[in-house]
């Protein structure tokens, strides 16, 4: 399978290439070391600086599921009682939706912004601080500069959630184990924390089919919550909410989703889970652009939130109000290595992408999305996502450079 390296004009947005050129990404190093959250976490990292108490213009409350990725590269499947022999050693990686996604951004935004300007990465996730899964998860998080906040219940005595992925011929599978993720409710978020941010906020849900304790009202809950809250307590700072549907292992792509969407700025998802929602509401006309039953259905969950899907080859779509804004074509393809994480680190280059064009314009605090904000975030979101499949492990993050040499390439494409 090839993925898209970067994203172009797909022609039916005459006005989207001189958008691209709009707010060209501001180049810093800049790496800072975070702390890991005490309130359940026996770590020796357990300052609370950094958590969206401070001055800072923008938080990031990256929530959902937290594993440890067990990763086979296999060249072929063995037959039923038989055996293959894999080529280099079983790895563990860091992993989950959430994990991938906290990971990722916060290296772009390390790279991208602006010391003074970085935003923070809070993960906010559920583990056993007493299991060498658990603590894997921790020693990541102080690797990559961000706190973990664990949300998991001091009754809940279950391992930290793992998995078996197979890497083979440019596709993976899973076989999960989820442990402490099973029992994870949405009120166990700490929601205080984030309402009480002297900053812009933005939650972002990662992985909602796969934390079963967010479904049917109960995530709905805590994000009315929090806006209801920070309206009343910070009425100047924006509060913005994204998900990511991920894939259902029930296969009835349920869960309550249409009840949580009201509630969103952003719904992200890929073509085969957008298909499989719709599935689930009405079937597939043959007849019709399958673009435009994904915003037939989706659209009228929530007029005034933007719908990102993305389609591998055929790169992304974003649509709102029943209208598409921005369309965006691979310009260059890659051969995978490992596609896991791609989804995740698109989505990181996404956030990235549409905040960085506010911060540029000095709209931190300003409501509402724009066209073209929505369109950086596919160009940097794309140029993310390709520039991961090269490299294995779902939360090891791209190079910069190699990110903005997407960029670039997609930009000189447009000239």
């Amino acid at each position: 399978m090839r993925f898209p390296r970067a994203a172009g004009n797909t022609g039916s947005d005459s006005s989207l290439l001189n958008s691209l050129r709009i707010g060209a990404i501001a180049w810093a190093s800049h790496y800072t070391t975070s702390n890991v959250d005490s309130r359940h976490v026996n770590h020796p990292y357990c300052a609370r600086q950094g958590l969206g108490l401070g001055t800072m213009t923008l938080s990031f409350n990256i929530i959902g599921d937290a594993y440890v990725d067990y990763f086979c590269f296999l060249d072929q499947w063995p037959e039923n009682g038989g055996d293959s022999r894999l080529g280099e050693p079983v790895r563990s990686y860091a992993g989950g939706s959430s994990t991938n996604t906290a990971t990722h951004l916060k290296s772009i935004l390390g790279h991208f912004v602006p010391g003074d300007d970085e935003p923070e990465v809070v993960l906010n996730t559920v583990l056993n601080p007493q299991d060498h899964y658990g603590q894997l998860l921790m020693q990541h998080a102080e690797k990559h500069g961000f706190p973990l906040i664990n949300c998991r219940r001091d009754d809940d005595h279950s391992s930290t959630g793992h998995c078996i992925a197979i890497v083979s011929g440019g596709e993976r599978s899973f076989m999960t184990h989820q442990g402490c993720v099973e029992n994870f409710l949405a009120s166990d978020l700490d929601t205080e924390r984030i309402i009480q941010a002297d900053s812009a906020v933005h939650v972002h849900v990662a992985g909602y089919f796969n934390v079963t304790g967010f479904w049917h009202g109960n995530l709905k809950e805590q994000l009315i919550h929090i806006r209801n809250e920070r309206r009343k307590r910070r009425p100047g700072r924006m509060t913005t909410v994204s998900l990511v549907t991920q894939h259902d292992a029930s296969n009835a792509w349920d869960g309550g989703l249409d009840e949580v969407i009201p509630s969103l700025d952003f719904l992200v998802m890929n073509d085969l889970e957008a298909s499989k929602i719709l599935r689930r509401g009405k079937d597939l006309d043959p007849n019709v652009d399958i673009v435009e039953q994904w915003i037939s259905f989706f659209s009228p969950l929530n007029p005034k939130a933007v719908i990102v899907v993305t389609r591998g080859v055929d790169g992304a779509v974003a649509f709102r109000d029943g209208e598409l804004i921005a369309a965006l074509a691979p310009a260059i393809t890659v051969e995978a290595i490992d596609p896991t994480g791609a989804g995740d680190s698109f989505t990181a280059g996404f956030l990235h992408g549409i905040w960085n064009w506010k911060r540029q314009r000095g709209e931190i605090d300003n409501n509402g999305w724009s066209a073209d904000a929505v369109k950086e975030g596919l160009l940097f979101g794309c140029a993310s996502g390709s520039s991961t499949v090269s490299i294995r492990g779902a939360s090891v993050p791209a190079d910069p450079q190699d990110i903005m040499n997407v960029y670039e390439q997609q930009i000189k494409k447009g000239a």
